[in-house]
């Protein structure tokens, strides 16, 4: 029973537990067995680069992952797989409120005013990781850092970081939590070991949200989630299956209807409401990458190439659009009309 609260993030759901309170671990078992062992063995790579879609389970396994290597003092003493972290211990509690003097868990910090979040993780965030692993040096213990996520720093901030993935102190541990890796500095990723974490399949999914909410999701909910935890619950509990039914219907009609989707850019682009914006721009994603499999399954490989090249620059100006804090509801009419041209 958790009976305190975490730091809120850019990402959290309300609530949806925080990934550093999720005791059960659905998928990717293989992957934190293998981290576990090389942990053990002294031979565990002091940059991680978690890649994988947003939503899988990226995020619960660093912590978890975190928890075990904080318990043990001496690599060698650890146990040979991690197990479920403790949630009547006292460092399981500080981890997951980010009080752990051994760790610091990095996102796009709160804006000057209060009200909102920034649009990035800045290099003031990251200088303070230096900082961190100063304070801590002379503890003998390991000093982990989670920056959640990696394609959310400005390129002074991923800069900053590059040195210290350059140069690390002993026994330190950078774990970097990606989404998407083409927004990384190449620098960046080429100082990490890349760990590739894929959707979850229909059963782990399912038992992951039941353990979310109380209740299994329902069959349409699973088919538009797409491997991911968190699509199927904001499918499920934020508006989402109307959303995508709004946007199905206005791709899928022979000719544009402009009123419908002046209509939808406008719930999609609410100011304050990030979520209705990213529903939609993940869907609309979704039905480019669906389109562009079934292209390329049946044959038409100039179709499927030019549905791929559509969907990359799609997610590409829509990381900008986040980024600049460009006119969201000007972006969401582009990517509702250029949709449908491209479907049709």
């Amino acid at each position: 029973m958790i009976d305190f609260e975490t730091p809120e993030t850019h990402d959290s759901l309300p609530g949806t537990p925080h990934p550093a309170t999720t005791l059960d671990l659905f998928g990717h078992r293989a992957i934190l067995s293998e981290l576990g062992h090389a942990f053990r063995a002294g031979r565990l790579h002091h940059g991680l680069l978690f890649e994988g879609p947003q939503g899988v389970g990226k995020a619960t396994l660093a912590f978890h992952l975190a928890n075990h290597i904080l318990a043990s003092r001496d690599p060698a003493d650890a146990p040979e797989t991690p197990g479920v972290p403790d949630p009547a211990s006292p460092i399981f509690r500080q981890v997951a409120q980010n009080v752990h003097p051994s760790l610091r868990h990095i996102s796009r910090p709160r804006n000057d005013a209060g009200t909102g979040w920034k649009t990035a993780i800045t290099v003031d965030e990251i200088r303070k990781i230096g900082r961190f692993m100063a304070m801590t040096a002379g503890d003998g213990l390991h000093r982990i850092v989670i920056v959640d996520a990696a394609g959310d720093m400005n390129r002074n901030a991923a800069n900053a970081l590059l040195k210290s993935l350059e140069e690390p102190p002993p026994r330190a541990l950078f774990i970097l939590i990606s989404h998407g890796s083409s927004r990384l500095l190449p620098t960046v990723r080429s100082r990490c070991q890349s760990v590739s974490f894929q959707p979850l399949g229909d059963d782990d999914l399912s038992r992951a949200f039941a353990a979310a909410t109380g209740a299994p999701p329902d069959k349409t909910v699973l088919s538009h989630a797409e491997g991911s935890v968190r699509r199927a619950l904001l499918f499920a509990g934020y508006g989402g299956m109307e959303l995508a039914a709004a946007f199905d219907r206005i791709v899928d009609a022979r000719a544009y209807p402009v009123a419908e989707a002046y209509k939808l850019a406008t719930a999609a682009s609410a100011r304050g409401e990030d979520i209705p914006f990213r529903l939609v721009s993940d869907h609309a994603l979704a039905r480019i990458r669906e389109s562009a499999l079934a292209a390329a399954r049946a044959g038409n490989l100039h179709s499927a190439a030019r549905l791929a090249e559509a969907e990359s620059a799609f997610a590409t100006r829509l990381a900008e659009a986040t980024a600049y804090n460009l006119d969201r509801k000007e972006e969401m009419l582009r990517l509702i009309a250029e949709t449908h041209r491209a479907l049709n």
